[in-house]
């Protein structure tokens, strides 16, 4: 089941943070039976018996999830709720989404769910913030009841309130740094220069242009895929790698690969070649690859030296090695990195880098 939630979730774009599942054990399931025999007959009555927790990065991934579950299981309205719209206004607590549902009808009568077809479980859906306060609620055994001291309850009211501004907060970030990305991305797809940062290179990469034309050729002269897409971590890191080496605008930065593109992408090819290990063959080409080998050509030109930049792993390596064997290995693998690449810019010209 939680490998279904997850493909449903994947299925509707929805981004979570974790899926997980639990059984209620026999004893816990009796003992709630017999607390309410007036309510449960049997184990059969029991809606929980499994469980799903769904835990989203943002609050409003919670409403995203909530309707991507209710589309794709039979929910039961009126055992399901949502806990926050229970609190009063001036109330601050315990906020989750409680789907009690089951497989719809078109699923279940596919023969790998017959045996579940009417079986209810519930599914609990909250925000990362909501899923630490629930668990140090629950394990300071602190829920709101007069056994509390008042002055206790009074502080934790007033940390679900910080809690649930800090979840409005993530959310509006969230929302302006999706805002600021399509600005940047329709800024350099209308030719206009803007600051290297993250969102500026996740745009670059994708944009028709010499990086563009870079990381193609490095994909097919390596004989891998480019993905589609970079991730908002290595973009950051390219940024940062760009900006170090004095490329503080995208004009600067596309300047310069229009006069060294093919260079670079030989460079980086006849690199990756010789340093990737046979395991590693269906690992695509990130896009932004030829951004991460001009900055190592350009701290080589600056410095003259491999050493600092160089990538650091060794093909082949099995467990630990002594120090003088990874000097040995360090020095071998340096002398063939700084051949290759002297191989590739051997009649290069500077490049054009604005002060």
């Amino acid at each position: 089941m939680e490998e279904l939630v997850q493909e449903i979730l994947r299925d509707a774009a929805v981004d979570y943070h974790s899926v997980t599942g639990r059984v209620k054990t026999e004893q816990s399931a009796k003992a709630k039976i017999e607390q309410s025999p007036d309510k449960y007959g049997d184990f059969r009555d029991l809606h929980d018996l499994l469980g799903i927790r769904v835990i989203t990065h943002l609050a409003t991934q919670v409403d995203a999830a909530e309707k991507a579950l209710n589309a794709a299981f039979d929910v039961d309205e009126g055992r399901s709720t949502d806990k926050a719209s229970i609190l009063s206004d001036d109330e601050f607590g315990y906020r989750s989404v409680h789907l009690v549902a089951k497989l719809r009808q078109d699923r279940a009568t596919l023969p790998e769910w017959r045996n579940f077809a009417d079986i209810y479980f519930e599914i609990q859906v909250r925000s990362i913030l909501q899923h630490a306060w629930a668990e140090i609620e629950h394990d300071l055994g602190y829920k709101a009841s007069v056994a509390v001291p008042r002055e206790i309850r009074r502080r934790f009211a007033r940390l679900a309130g910080l809690l649930e501004l800090a979840d409005d907060e993530f959310d509006k970030l969230a929302e302006d740094a999706n805002r600021h990305a399509t600005k940047v991305d329709a800024a350099i797809r209308g030719g206009k220069d803007v600051a290297v940062e993250r969102d500026s290179v996740v745009a670059l990469v994708s944009t028709d242009g010499p990086v563009r034309r870079a990381d193609v050729a490095i994909a097919r002269r390596t004989n891998r895929k480019l993905a589609p897409d970079t991730s908002p971590l290595y973009a950051t890191t390219r940024a940062e790698e760009l900006r170090s080496v004095g490329l503080k605008s995208v004009d600067e930065v596309t300047a310069v690969m229009e006069d060294q593109w093919e260079r670079v992408a030989e460079f980086a090819s006849g690199w990756l070649l010789e340093d990737w290990e046979d395991g590693d063959a269906d690992d695509p080409v990130l896009p932004g690859i030829s951004l991460y080998y001009l900055f190592i050509h350009l701290r080589m030109t600056e410095e003259g030296d491999s050493l600092n930049v160089m990538p650091s792993s060794f093909p082949g390596d099995d467990g630990d090695i002594s120090y003088t064997d990874y000097l040995e290995r360090k020095a071998s693998k340096r002398t063939r990195f700084e051949r290759i690449h002297d191989a590739a810019f051997s009649d290069a010209d500077q490049p054009r880098r604005n002060s």
